[in-house]
């Protein structure tokens, strides 16, 4: 399956779907004024008439990107649960620590600045710490009982899921609001910047990653398969 939206169309899509169908779009809609977080809910017409940014501008500059991220995800469930292990529970692990190291960096050489990020490497932690321990309950019980037969009712632990990925949502948008929506300043060094382009691809990636599981996994176990 592709996600793909025509510029035409992108205007009546909300920001929410954008920043999760579109890897690499949130950064985009950050130049506009645009939050994912405020707007979630607004159409891309909506939020752009709201800040007064030009919406053809804006679809022109988010219809660029897709042929460079669109992704085919795979249908079957089996596959589409090592899709999401391998290409986001993994790849987490493996930035969120390097993350962490960068903001204490930061935090420490820059702690006299005003646009230092107080307290990011402290909600780092917290997040990667909840993360891990979401992942884990996927691995080792979520997803082997996805491939049980019979299939186990899976309502409840589906349902705490969604609570977690509502958790891991509110964590991103304190890291949001404690970068300034990740912007670095004039005289930022080269870590500062380092860090806050790995922490874009890091947001992107675990929003792209929960909707996946929402909207497209999830359904498949739950009656229904919106996708």
């Amino acid at each position: 399956m592709q996600h793909h939206h025509e510029p035409s169309v992108l205007r009546h899509c909300t920001l929410h779907r954008i920043s999760a169908t579109m890897p690499g779009a949130t950064s985009i809609l950050r130049d506009f004024g645009l939050s994912i977080w405020r707007d979630s809910n607004l159409t891309l017409a909506q939020a752009a008439a709201n800040q007064q940014a030009d919406v053809q501008a804006l679809e022109s500059r988010l219809s660029a990107i897709l042929p460079f991220h669109a992704v085919d995800i795979p249908e079957h469930p089996g596959k589409l649960i090592q899709h999401i292990i391998t290409r986001y529970h993994d790849v987490h692990r493996y930035e969120l620590p390097r993350l962490i190291r960068l903001a204490e960096r930061v935090e420490e050489a820059h702690r006299n600045h005003p646009q230092c990020p107080r307290g990011l490497s402290t909600a780092l932690e917290t997040l990667a710490a909840d993360l891990d321990t979401h992942m884990r309950k996927e691995e080792q019980v979520l997803f082997r009982m996805m491939q049980q037969q019979p299939l186990a009712s899976l309502a409840d632990p589906l349902a705490c899921m969604r609570e977690d990925h509502d958790d891991h949502h509110e964590l991103l948008q304190e890291l949001e609001t404690l970068t300034g929506g990740l912007k670095v300043p004039e005289d930022a060094c080269g870590s500062w910047r380092l860090l806050y382009q790995g922490l874009a691809k890091f947001m992107d990636d675990l929003i792209v990653h929960t909707h996946l599981e929402d909207t497209i996994l999830f359904p498949h176990f739950e009656g229904t398969n919106e996708h």
